[in-house]
């Protein structure tokens, strides 16, 4: 491939100014030099400031040079990606000559993706224009029992058309495996096509069918065969012993068999080779977000096993994108240098990150802050070479909107970290102490405790954290619903779980009586060990006697009370959405449903008369089963509802009438919104298809404008005039959208399929023609849908919109399918729409999403140990195009009047608490990470103290770490 080509190419996209925001021309401009003088980069930009796009004039540049591309992606991210290169090619201008097939991706989300469109040829990289889209999950077959042989045993296939091929009768063992695998079929064994796809074949059933799922795949299995026996024959392969060994199985019917051959395709790297090969050589390797998944000894990741082992990307140039190379010491620049294939500058980063620590501790000692100076322009002569990095404040656009003098200051001057819900250790309510004290005790005698029984230390584990768990507002001690891994929130049986550590223990001192040692050093060790597990067998009944209601936990209704500040207003809501982090699952689900409870008390307060109907309340059925909840957040949310009760059954009857009101506001969409609307939208035939389908579209649909019209508290009447069925149709678009955007799963490969229907434009329609554009593309994809997946789409936002009144807040966490993560991403992007609160594990919510456009509140629920985490969830809505920026141009078009509007990050901290340490810990990570990306080399207290020398304080200024592209 010609790099000069490509250099060209990208320095003259550089040169379109219009196309291009907050200095990406500049990156663009400084990637073209280095790629043309070295092999890696590192592109660190600032999160939400576009790497994504820089990247892709790269892709874009290689392939109009003829070369090949490879851009590795976490699994949540494969279709944002897709998504965001269409808008790209939209917003450079395609080329008359560009076809839509030439611009895709080839998405490969698991080995399967390999097989799933019969379009491509083996090697991958020489399909003309396609570029190659890869999990961070891809890897060999992961051989469950589900998995159809048909596609892992490809070096079966392999092995026996090399055996017939050299001349052996077909009575040979591996010919007569294949044939069981293709159901005796011999057409098809090694052939180019099946016959169920020839088209001059009218037959209707597929000879070839196996386990009920039709043999589609086929062709592009026996084109991987045949593309691999050949490298095999011409010795063109590195793994010759692939298929030329004799295998050691003859068949798959024991599970021996199946672990034999396990082992023969992981055994050496055969699989990945094979994969490889598959794939084909790279010109240019993409790693986004390449800080994930560091290898550590003994333990290679998935990510590192791709970048070492499948893609075949020796000889390529590298880009490697992350807004964080390094979040929780100066040692992890160097997984990221490696990835690139760059020499790590060890001594330099290690002196920067040791002379910052003693500078902060000792900033009036001017010799040590003389150091510091030193050894951060050494820092940044040795890393700017290889890594750019654009800030927010550096760029012409952040100076224009707020002055250059705010953006000297901070490296976030437009964050507001002052605000905190802190909740006081002393001033909690009396039903609430034992569960602290007790979870704080049982945490420290957890500490140190080591017994001889190691099953009874795993349950010690868990218990050693316990003392963060009450200040997290999780009151047992179970380890249940941590975001290490993602759970239906459920979890265990927690007193069970209790009751489990009780006999353990109990089991523990009989297996080791004190009475029974001799030995002075052995009797005084296990009176230790046994004094810890009593006191946490007291405690733990303290624990169990006095677990109240979660909902009233301080840190729940603390932050409960400070969320409803930013979003309520007299019964009116305010324009603002508030995005919460945290990371134990129970007291997340628990604001979920005290935030909720509170909107049908603040919904109620909209009745300013008796003469008045009652405001309408959805799930109304729902509330009146959850009244006792509804009642006790009456009676303790702050500030409380200017309507008053004197009883639950005076509240019960508002409810009801309040449901009454809803339900007329629901008939009188009932002439709009109908069965024969449903036969207008995109996807009618496999809505047809679904039993009661029809039905259940009408009713998403209807209570979806319902919730709209109460969120913006209008008359019917009122809202009639924007064009009901209009409305409605772009609800429905943005949950097909959404539902394409399917996650990384290899069981679940993509649909396809011919147009069963042509979408048409109806009488209600008022769009432009490349909406109808996009609404045809949509319809032959509906009609192709899943029916099963979709009728499930359909209940579950049934539930959440027209059940428990949780159209309010809602709820993502790991069972979370990513279809509804982009709908949700949808809703709360909409100023006009619920959601108003997003409730998130953080592990499910901080990367992939885009929630900037009506949010500029982040809530961290729960302390991170982990700063990298916290910009992460920070750049959920601090992005280009944000709702912050949108309000900052209004601010500075008015003159600057009043206070500049800011994004606000409120964490929760529960003082005197191991919550506190931990958020004491983030801190000061934080400011390594600061001085590292941020340029900030000294905290706030440091600076106080450091002397008032205009030279030295001019020094310490330019010296701070900069990487801006020139």
């Amino acid at each position: 491939m010609d790099w000069n080509n490509t250099i060209q190419r990208m320095n003259e996209l550089a040169g379109q100014a219009s196309k291009w925001k907050f200095g990406q021309d500049d990156t663009i401009r400084w990637m073209s030099n280095r790629l043309g003088e070295q092999t890696g980069i590192l592109i660190a930009d600032e999160v939400g400031m576009g790497k994504t796009r820089v990247a892709m004039v790269a892709i874009r540049s290689v392939l109009e040079a003829g070369g090949s591309v490879a851009v590795v992606v976490p699994p949540g991210l494969i279709y944002q990606w897709k998504k965001e290169w269409e808008e790209f090619l939209k917003s450079i201008g395609n080329k008359e000559q560009d076809t839509k097939s030439s611009n895709e991706p080839i998405m490969l989300r698991s080995y399967y993706s390999l097989f799933e469109d019969n379009n491509l040829q083996f090697p991958l990289t020489q399909n003309a224009g396609r570029w190659l889209l890869i999990s961070h999950q891809f890897g060999p077959p992961l051989l469950r029992n589900d998995a159809r042989p048909r596609r892992y045993m490809l070096p079966v296939l392999v092995k026996a058309l090399i055996d017939v091929n050299n001349g052996k009768h077909k009575s040979n063992s591996y010919w007569q495996l294949v044939k069981k695998l293709y159901k005796g079929n011999e057409e098809c064994i090694g052939g180019a096509y099946c016959p169920s796809n020839n088209k001059e074949n009218k037959a209707t059933d597929c000879p070839v069918k196996i386990e009920n799922v039709d043999c589609n795949e086929l062709p592009q299995i026996n084109k991987a065969a045949n593309y691999l026996m050949e490298l095999v024959e011409n010795k063109k392969s590195l793994f010759d012993d692939f298929a030329t060994d004799d295998l050691p199985f003859r068949s798959l019917e024991s599970a021996k068999a199946k672990e034999d051959f396990k082992k023969y395709f992981n055994d050496e790297k055969r699989g990945l080779k094979m994969i490889k090969k598959l794939l084909g050589s790279i010109d240019l390797l993409i790693i986004d977000e390449a800080h994930k998944n560091r290898d550590v000894e003994d333990d290679p990741k998935r990510l590192g096993t791709i970048l070492r082992d499948i893609i075949e990307a020796d000889n390529s140039k590298r880009i490697a994108l992350t807004a964080t190379p390094m979040e929780l010491n100066a040692c992890q620049w160097e997984e990221v240098f490696k990835r690139i294939g760059a020499k790590y500058p060890k001594d330099s980063v290690d002196n920067f990150a040791k002379a910052h620590t003693e500078a902060n501790k000792h900033p009036d000692n001017v010799a040590i802050i003389e150091r510091l100076i030193a050894a951060s322009n050494d820092f940044v002569k040795k890393l700017k070479p290889y890594v750019t990095r654009r800030m927010r404040t550096e760029q012409k656009e952040m100076r224009e909107l707020i002055g250059e003098e705010l953006c000297k200051e901070k490296a976030h001057p437009h964050r507001d970290y002052e605000k905190k819900i802190n909740i006081d250790y002393c001033e909690i309510e009396d039903e609430w102490k034992p569960s602290v004290f007790a979870l704080e005790a049982i945490g420290k005698a957890a500490k140190g405790c080591i017994t001889d029984d190691k099953d009874l230390n795993k349950q010690l584990g868990r218990l050693k954290i316990a003392d963060s768990r009450y200040a997290a507002g999780k009151i047992s001690t179970s380890g249940a619903d941590s975001t290490n891994k993602e759970t239906d929130g459920n979890g265990k049986d927690e007193s069970n779980d209790q009751q489990k550590l009780d006999e353990a223990i109990n089991k523990y001192f009989e297996n080791n009586r004190l009475d029974k040692r001799d030995d002075n050093n052995e009797y005084n060790r296990q009176s230790y060990i046994q004094g810890k597990l009593r006191r946490i067998q007291y405690w733990n009944r303290i624990l169990k006697s006095n677990n109240a209601d979660l909902a009233g936990h301080p840190r729940i209704r603390k932050t409960a009370d400070e969320i409803e500040k930013y979003l309520w207003d007299n019964g009116q809501l305010k324009q603002e959405k508030v995005l919460v982090f945290g990371t134990f699952l129970e007291p997340l689900k628990s604001l979920w449903d005290v935030l909720n409870r509170r909107t049908v008390l603040r919904l109620l307060d909209r009745k300013k008369s008796n003469d008045e109907h009652e405001p309408p309340i959805p799930g109304a059925t729902m509330c009146i089963d959850n009244l006792a909840g509804i009642w006790a957040e009456y009676r303790r949310m702050e500030p409380r509802p200017s309507r008053k009760y004197s009883s639950e059954d005076e509240l019960k009857s508002a409810i009801e009438k309040g449901g009454k009101s809803y339900e007329d506001l629901r008939d009188k969409l009932t002439t709009h919104i109908d069965k024969k609307f449903v036969a207008t939208l995109p996807g009618d035939v496999a809505i047809k298809n679904i039993e009661n389908a029809e039905d259940d579209v009408v009713k998403l649909l209807r209570a979806r404008l319902v919730n709209d019209i109460i969120y913006n508290d209008t008359e019917f009447e009122q809202y009639q005039k924007k064009n009901i069925k209009m409305k409605a149709l772009d609800i429905w678009c943005e949950y097909l959208k959404s539902f394409f955007d399917k996650r990384d799963d290899e069981r679940e490969p993509d649909r396809k399929g011919q147009p069963k229907s042509t979408w048409a434009k109806h009488d209600y329609f008022t769009g432009d023609e490349e909406k109808i554009k996009e609404l045809i593309q949509l319809d032959n994809f509906a009609d192709n849908v899943s029916e099963e997946a979709l009728k499930k789409l359909l209940k579950d936002e049934l539930d959440h919109l027209s059940g428990r009144f949780g159209m309010f807040a809602r709820m993502l966490y790991g069972n979370v399918k990513m279809e509804t993560r982009r709908v949700l991403q949808a809703q709360f992007n909409d100023k006009n729409s619920f959601p108003k609160v997003i409730i998130a594990q953080s592990q499910v919510g901080r990367e992939g999403l885009n929630l900037h456009k009506a949010c500029r509140i982040v809530v961290q629920f729960h302390s991170e140990w982990n700063p990298g985490i916290i910009e992460q969830q920070i750049g959920r809505v601090d992005r280009i195009d944000s709702l912050w920026e949108a309000e900052a141009k209004e601010w500075k078009d008015k003159g600057k009047q009043g206070e500049m509007p800011k994004i606000t990050v409120i964490p929760v901290i529960f003082k005197g608490t191991y919550d506190s340490f931990q958020y004491g810990v983030s801190k000061k990570r934080r400011e390594n990470l600061k001085a590292h990306l941020f340029g900030e080399l000294l905290n706030d207290e440091a600076l106080d103290k450091l002397a008032n020398d205009d030279t030295l304080r001019e020094k310490l200024r330019k010296a701070a770490p900069s990487f801006a592209p020139e």
